[in-house]
């Protein structure tokens, strides 16, 4: 049956009208979910602070085990300060983070450990798997000279160049980990990210990637920092100038 021609051009002015708004309704949620990351940031930054607070530093990269291996990480030391009390209560520090118990504890992963662009980017290319729910987005750059290294913690009084000059951690795509692993990046790793967040398919946002400043700032860092650049602003006595977003 031949549809009525009001109805064949109605179909096809819908139909442009979709192609038209579709790319701004796209558009629209990018920007809800890279606001969203920024404040995940935000989050982390407010419970460094309360620490910070506490213990009068920022907490190390990682507490070591007998041997000085890397054990535990400093995202779980922040879970009393990100309203994650009961959680922290239940980890156990005198297992390794992979242990059995501990393991029991993945799928509680706080929801401001990740990055909604990279859960859509799994729901699209049909990659979610129970392994990838566990994934966090958001490492500390850890390197000698900076905020955090290795098993060091430092002061606000140590940080030179100010807090708002110097990063403590970024979000990151091909170097995700497991949310309670202690393993973060060094800036030659975090530059391997910026250089992949300018392939459309697989970034999570476009052209950068968040970092998080010791003041507890947030901002987009463009894809076009040079090494030198980052090494300056993660550095405590840098003397860096900052890269525009």
């Amino acid at each position: 049956m031949k549809k009525a021609p009001w109805i064949a051009a109605g179909l096809v002015v819908a139909g442009i009208t979709i192609a038209l708004f579709l790319p701004r309704f796209r558009g629209a949620r990018e920007v809800a979910r890279r606001a969203t990351c920024k404040n995940n940031l935000k989050q982390i930054g407010l419970a460094l602070h309360a620490y910070h607070d506490e213990y009068g530093s920022f907490p190390p990269a990682f507490i070591p085990d007998e041997e000085g291996h890397p054990a535990h990480s400093w995202r779980v030391l922040l879970l009393p300060y990100m309203d994650e009390q009961k959680l922290y209560s239940q980890y156990r520090f005198d297992e390794p983070w992979d242990s059995p118990h501990n393991s029991t504890l993945a799928n509680k992963i706080p929801s401001a450990y990740r990055c909604p662009s990279i859960v859509k980017s799994h729901r699209h290319h049909d990659l979610e798997t129970e392994h990838s729910l566990w994934m966090t987005d958001y490492v500390a750059i850890s390197t000698a000279g900076a905020v955090f290294d290795g098993t060091q913690t430092t002061s606000i009084e140590e940080i030179h160049d100010g807090t708002d000059k110097t990063l403590v951690v970024a979000e990151v795509r091909p170097h995700s980990v497991h949310w309670m692993q202690p393993t973060d990046v060094t800036p030659h790793e975090l530059m391997s990210d910026l250089l992949y967040s300018t392939q459309d398919d697989h970034a999570n946002h476009i052209d950068g990637l968040h970092v998080l400043h010791a003041n507890r700032s947030a901002r987009f860092l463009s894809a076009k920092t040079t090494l030198k650049e980052l090494q300056e602003m993660v550095s405590l006595d840098g003397n860096e100038s900052m890269a525009e977003d």
